[in-house]
């Protein structure tokens, strides 16, 4: 059993959705109103005792993985650690994966986690902390808002603070190993000199068994939690206590990067602020720790931060996902406004709209609502002075003030690259026609006057489109069990080609009949099957149909349904047809699909017989034209008796 299939028979699909949907009973169903789409009476259902959902709204229906992934903007191998973690289940590992790697991420997890009820601890009870709570109310943090961030103290020994070690020996007499408590980034291990000169055979001497020290660029500071997307702690940041302007130490700073933390792909509150960016599809980056967690307390629970480092595609693909426009509000000052320069390319590159906001009276976002700003008066900002990418761009590239047309060319030049890799071509058109009208140069052709090229669009390989090889059947292509126990292919449709009304029915038709009635799947059991797919999902329904051996029902589609965890495209198709009501009984379903089929292959028999026959003509072989002629008639006259 894989552990899809595990983690799903291990939960409550009811439980998982009622967290984010309410739900009632309403007959055999469990209604609520759907969280993909806007509604006003319920169409979002699950069926009694089924692991599946379906909405009849907007068509959307899948597992427990799908809900999750859709609704939370993650992959579906995210869902799935989401979900055995809360159920304490442990995962497999995957071919190739060291065995102790899943071992050393749990531990150096549970070690982070003693740690910070450590700094909670010192923050609100130690003496020592009283300078960190100082700042904090320097800067109008509510104690609600420290709370709700979690925010505490990483003391240091007074005595010896550069060598101090007060976390490390707390973390290692609860029970942590020493090898957790450094992986974690907590500590730092420091090799101790060998004690005394050579031994009498004259070998080097042992060393003594490392020490620990607490890292230093956290001990002695205020200290962030830095959460992964399910609110697990990965890492900290901190702040040093005073801001001393001949002080050598960053004011702020982050754990080194480990197993569980690289700083490129982490954004800092996103954790909690997914379910209101999902809401409003806008997320705000901002600078640093205190800015996201001042605009949370101003009201602004959109707002995000990347980890001392550069926006970096790894960001941008987290903001499609999330399927929200991005506004950039940065810093006032020149390193603020260059980071908003190197950002915007990176996230219109993912197809994202984006919007900068620059401020005027305030440093950073923080002092912005340290002042008492709310949500409203940023939104008014944002309305009176947000400007949309390219416009910044522009300003940034002295387009405001470019007179000649050599000086608008180059401005237009230097833009024009930030979009070069914009794939969209609706996008990149109107990009190029707004950077024309803002310049006064001409809009034909600018592009390829400049030189830049447009980006190819990825190839994607999906659940139903595999590569040739990977040990699965080609995409569009399903295994049916011939008469002689050997697997027969269906074909499917070449990529792009159009499937015929009619035989999406008659397909639809087939897989339905099987799937209300499994003891049908005998029939379908020859050589000589006429049924052909044309659609790579429906191909692969009618594969998995054929080789599941549940016989009931109920049973076939539940397990239908975990066989196809890994396949949402798949079992999207699969939920769309159990919710249909059908139009006729499942072997009169099945009946029709098959004489249509039958049908169709005469007719593809007839077409090849023409082409022959005119072939045989054209090569001056009357003999070979007037049987291919005969065979034409004889098809066309069984036909008429059928």
């Amino acid at each position: 059993m894989d552990d899809f299939t595990r983690v799903k028979d291990a939960v409550d699909l009811v439980d998982v959705v009622n967290r984010y949907v309410p739900l009632k009973r309403a007959g055999t169903r469990m209604v609520g109103l759907c969280p993909f789409h806007a509604e006003k009476s319920p169409s979002f259902g699950i069926p009694v005792g089924q692991s599946y959902f379906k909405c009849f709204g907007c068509g959307k229906g899948g597992d427990v993985f799908t809900f999750l992934s859709e609704h939370l903007r993650i992959s579906r191998a995210d869902a799935l650690h989401q979900l055995a973690d809360e159920h304490g289940i442990t995962l497999s590992r995957g071919p190739g994966a060291d065995s102790g790697q899943r071992e050393a991420r749990e531990q150096a997890q549970k070690a982070l986690a003693a740690a910070q009820e450590l700094f909670r601890k010192a923050y609100a009870t130690s003496p020592l902390g009283d300078e960190a709570r100082e700042l904090l109310a320097r800067r109008k943090l509510t104690p609600a808002t420290i709370d709700a961030f979690a925010i505490g103290f990483s003391p240091a020994n007074p005595a010896d603070r550069f060598r101090s070690a007060v976390i490390c020996d707390r973390l290692i007499k609860a029970g942590h190993r020493r090898e957790d408590v450094v992986a974690c980034g907590i500590g730092v291990a420091l090799d101790r000199e060998p004690e005394g000169g050579a031994t009498a055979d004259g070998a080097e001497p042992e060393k003594a068994p490392e020490t620990l020290i607490d890292a230093p660029l956290i001990r002695g500071r205020v200290t962030f939690p830095i959460r992964d997307e399910s609110g697990r702690v990965i890492a900290f940041g901190s702040r040093r206590l005073r801001d001393l302007p001949d002080s050598k130490e960053p004011k702020y700073v982050n754990s080194r990067e480990t197993l569980l933390f690289s700083k490129s792909r982490v954004l800092y509150g996103l954790d909690r602020a997914r379910a209101q960016i999902l809401k409003e599809r806008q997320v705000v980056l901002v600078e640093g720790y205190l800015d996201v967690i001042l605009s949370h307390q101003g009201g602004l629970t959109t707002a995000v931060a990347a980890l001392g480092t550069a926006i970096t595609p790894d960001h941008a693909r987290a903001f499609k996902r999330l399927e929200a426009r991005v506004v950039l509000f940065l810093d006032s000052d020149e390193a603020g406004q260059r980071a908003a320069e190197r950002a915007v390319p990176i996230l219109m590159a993912a197809q994202l709209e984006v919007k900068v906001l620059v401020l005027r009276e305030d440093k950073d976002p923080g002092d912005f609502f340290a002042r008492g700003k709310t949500r409203e008066e940023f939104d008014a900002l944002l309305q009176r002075d947000g400007v949309a990418a390219i416009e910044f761009l522009i300003a940034r590239s002295g387009g405001r003030a470019a007179r000649g047309i050599d000086e608008r060319i180059a401005v237009a030049r230097k833009v024009a690259a930030a979009f070069e890799g914009q794939a969209e071509p609706l996008v990149r058109a109107a990009l190029i026609n707004h950077l024309a009208r803002s310049l006064d140069l001409p809009a034909e052709n600018l592009d390829a006057a400049l030189g830049l090229r447009g980006a190819r669009r990825p190839v994607r390989f999906g659940p139903e489109a595999r590569p040739a090889g990977d040990g699965a059947s080609a995409a569009g292509s399903a295994a049916a069990p011939g008469g002689d126990g050997e697997t027969k292919v269906l074909p499917a449709a070449p990529e792009g080609k159009p499937v015929p009304p009619a035989q999406v029915l008659a397909e639809e038709w087939v897989l339905t009949a099987l799937l209300r009635d499994p003891a049908l799947r005998s029939v379908l059991r020859t050589p000589d099957l006429p049924v052909e797919f044309g659609e790579p999902r429906r191909a692969r329904l009618f594969q998995c149909l054929m080789e599941e051996p549940a016989g009931d029902a109920d049973g076939l589609v539940e397990a239908l349904i975990g066989r196809l965890a890994a396949e949402p495209e798949t079992q999207q198709t699969l939920t769309d047809l159990v919710s249909r009501p059908a139009s006729a009984e499942p072997g009169d379903l099945l009946d029709g699909a098959w004489r249509w089929f039958l049908k169709r292959r005469r007719e593809q028999r007839a077409d090849q017989l023409r082409e022959r026959w005119r072939g045989a003509l054209q090569a001056g072989d009357p003999t070979a034209a007037a049987e291919f002629l005969r065979q034409y008639q004889q098809l066309r006259q069984d036909d008429a008796t059928n």
